[in-house]
This record gives C-alpha cells, sequence and structure tokens, in this order.
C-alpha cells in the first residue's frame, strides 16, 4: 500500500512540475512528461518493450485535460479560433498516422527520435527564444497569414505529436509563427489544436494497445491511467502558478537552465 501511495505522489509532483515549467516557459507539457513517464515507468519495472508507448499515449491522455483548460482560458478572454477548421483535418489524419506508426517501433527507436526532438527544442531555447513581451510586440510587425502552409504543414505536426505523445506549445506556436499569425492568436489556436491531437491521439493508443500482452494493471491500451490522474490533477493548478512567476523571475536565465536541462535529458534518451 505504502509503495502504491510513493507511485502515486510521484505522478502528483511531476505534474506540479511539467504545469509549473509549461506557465513559466511557454513549452508544450508532454517535453517534461514524457521524460518523466519513462523514467517512472522504468522504476516500476514495466515492459520496456512498451515503456514508451505507454509514456506517448499516457501524455496525450494528459493533454485532453490540460488543452481543455486551456483553450477555455484562451476563450475566455477573447480568443477565437478562426483557424481551427483548416487544420483539423490534418492533424486528425496526421496524429492518427503517427499513433499508430509508433506501435511498430520499438520503444528504443522511440526514445532516440524523442532525444532528438528534446536536443533541437534545447537548441532552440538556448539561442532562439524571445521573452512574451518581445514576441508580442514583434507580433505587430507580423506579415499575411500564410493559409496555404497551416493546412499542409499539420499533417506533418499531428504525425510527429502522434508518434511521440507531445504537441501544444512545443510544435504549434513556433509553426503558427512562421505562418504568419501573431504570438497571442498562435498560443490560442495551439491550444484549440492539443486538445483535437490529445483526443485522437488517445483514441489510438488505447486501440493500438488494446491487446498488448504486459502491460501493467489498470491500463486501458496504452494509456496508464493512474499517472494520468495524477498529471491531470496538479499541472493545469501549478501551470496558473508557473504564468505568475513569469512575471516576477528573471525568466531568460532560467530558461537557459532549462535548455541546459533538456540537453541532458535529450542526450541520456540517446546513449
Amino acid at each position: 500500500m505504502l509503495h502504491v501511495l510513493i507511485q502515486y505522489s510521484l505522478y502528483i509532483i511531476l505534474g506540479m512540475f511539467a504545469g509549473m515549467l509549461s506557465g513559466l516557459f511557454g513549452v508544450g507539457g508532454g517535453i517534461i512528461v514524457v521524460p518523466g513517464f519513462i523514467a517512472l515507468f522504468e522504476a516500476s519495472h514495466f515492459s520496456s518493450n512498451s515503456i514508451m508507448h505507454t509514456a506517448a499515449g499516457t501524455s496525450l491522455a494528459v493533454m485532453i485535460f490540460t488543452a481543455s483548460f486551456s483553450a477555455y482560458a484562451h476563450y475566455r478572454r477573447g480568443a477565437t479560433f478562426d483557424f481551427l477548421p483548416k487544420m483539423i483535418p490534418g492533424l486528425i489524419v496526421g496524429t492518427a498516422i503517427g499513433s499508430v506508426a509508433g506501435f511498430y517501433l520499438h520503444s528504443e527507436v522511440l526514445e532516440v527520435l524523442f532525444g532528438l526532438l528534446l536536443l533541437w527544442v534545447s537548441f532552440r531555447e538556448f539561442f532562439f527564444s524571445r521573452s512574451a513581451k518581445q514576441s508580442i510586440a514583434q507580433s505587430e510587425k507580423t506579415k499575411g497569414v500564410k493559409n496555404w502552409l497551416i493546412v499542409l504543414g499539420t499533417a506533418p505536426i499531428g504525425i510527429l505529436s502522434g508518434l511521440l505523445g507531445v504537441g501544444g506549445g512545443t510544435l504549434l506556436v513556433p509553426f503558427l509563427q512562421r505562418s504568419g499569425l501573431d504570438i497571442r492568436l498562435a498560443m490560442s489556436t495551439s491550444a484549440a489544436c492539443g486538445f483535437v491531437v490529445a483526443l485522437i491521439g488517445t483514441i489510438c493508443f488505447i486501440l493500438v494497445g488494446y491487446q498488448e500482452p504486459n502491460l501493467p494493471p489498470y491500463s486501458l491500451g496504452f494509456v496508464y491511467l493512474p499517472a494520468v490522474l495524477g498529471v491531470s490533477l496538479s499541472s493545469p493548478l501549478f501551470a496558473f502558478v508557473g504564468t505568475a512567476l513569469h512575471h516576477r523571475m528573471p525568466v531568460p536565465l532560467l530558461r537557459r537552465f532549462f535548455s541546459v536541462f533538456l540537453f541532458v535529458v535529450g542526450i541520456k534518451l540517446l546513449v
């Protein structure tokens, strides 16, 4: 009984950590949650053949709750989702392809791919990240929106999201900004897209993993329900805390430390 309580407490702590960093730096929670799940699942002696699959599927299930809270918060502040209908078909198809394709890849291969993603995010955060004020100021200079790029680019992003269990700010916000959306619209649209990706990805991971042997108890396919519950309970609250701290702490300096942390985690997954 004590072991179970400790395990569930660690999922709650992981959610607190992921929510805080998501609010503080504006990165997708999956960047933190997936490596955390990998470490905790390994410590719990889950089957090595399905650790990354379960981490990705569970991360997407968590995103259903976090993305819906985020999208609703943006909506309450007057955000519109005019570009969402153009993106939904590509997101659905891409996420389904990525989720199913991941089933045929070994867990270690997926961990290497995720490690490479972390190195890319680390490099971007260290050298090219801007503060929220700088991004908003720059948004006033945004040129026309490239509708064709938004339509064509959503499917590849959906594939990566479904394959690795990430989305949100990690992939969609930079893409939408390059497509011509200002930072505010990019973030609100990303939150709504994150819900679509999470819902489709979770369904796919449940279906493809439903007959998988050696999954831990309380699993629904490749979705580990205790981890979903623990992280979902704590991450939204601490995302608000991280957002509040964003305006009171030296974010540029902290972002450099965060990028180094991501680099170390990425290297660990590669070796």
